[in-house]
């Protein structure tokens, strides 16, 4: 992550501005409009205060409405829409000289993402006589939640979804390992209105995405998320 400062402490936002980041919901269909609608201060966290060195401290992040996307995501050349590359390495990422590192990295225009399973691990970085150790079972389910989070986040990056300010989601930027961790696997309701809006002409099926969601926490154990 860059090691610079933002000038101003960030300020979760209101309801209204939550309201107005969505935008109107009366042309959608049933189903994605109770997904982001019912529930939701039940269902969605509050973006907490940053504390020191937490992204949003170092980070200044003005929000993306859903508005703002739909129209930017008019100037992504069509290609990127229909095939992504994404790959995965196990260096450490620097993507400039005054940063001190990234978990992940995605290039909206050219369609092309990357990131690293380095700091997945909660032991790194490890010794020589780690390197070789076989993970518990917990660091096992750990880095396994860690490493889909971080593929899904940079996959969405690559639909031309920036960092979200709105609740506590999926595509927060994150700045260390206890931010990661508290992110869930799914998206907010704005996020997610997002990505209907670039999906929704292959039959977007938002509940059938949120059975496969629980599915794979089943699968993979991740109790948190599953319960």
């Amino acid at each position: 992550m860059a090691a610079t400062s933002q000038s101003s402490k960030f300020l979760p936002p209101t309801n209204k501005q939550q309201l107005k980041a969505l935008g109107g919901i009366y042309k959608l269909n049933g189903d994605i409009r109770r997904a982001i609608t019912v529930g939701i201060d039940e269902s969605f966290l509050p973006i907490p205060i940053p504390k020191g060195g937490d992204w949003l401290d170092v980070h200044e992040e003005t929000g993306q409405t859903v508005g703002e996307y739909v129209k930017m995501s008019k100037t992504i050349p069509t290609s990127t829409h229909e095939l992504f590359c994404i790959g995965v390495t196990m260096a450490d990422l620097y993507p400039q000289a005054d940063w001190n590192f990234v978990y992940g990295e995605a290039d909206i225009d050219r369609g092309i993402g990357l990131w690293s399973f380095a700091r997945l691990d909660p032991l790194f970085p490890l010794t020589e006589e780690q390197q070789w150790q076989i993970p518990t079972e917990e660091q096992r389910i750990l880095i396994l939640k860690r490493a889909i989070g971080v593929f899904l986040h940079e996959l969405i990056h690559l639909f031309g979804m920036e960092h979200c300010i709105y609740y506590l989601c999926m595509m927060n930027g994150t700045e260390h390992e206890e931010e990661m961790d508290e992110q869930p696997l799914y998206l907010c309701p704005v996020c997610l209105r997002k990505l209907y809006s670039s999906l929704e002409k292959v039959d977007f099926d938002v509940i059938r995405m949120y059975q496969g969601i629980l599915d794979v926490c089943k699968k993979f154990n991740f109790k948190e998320e599953a319960e």
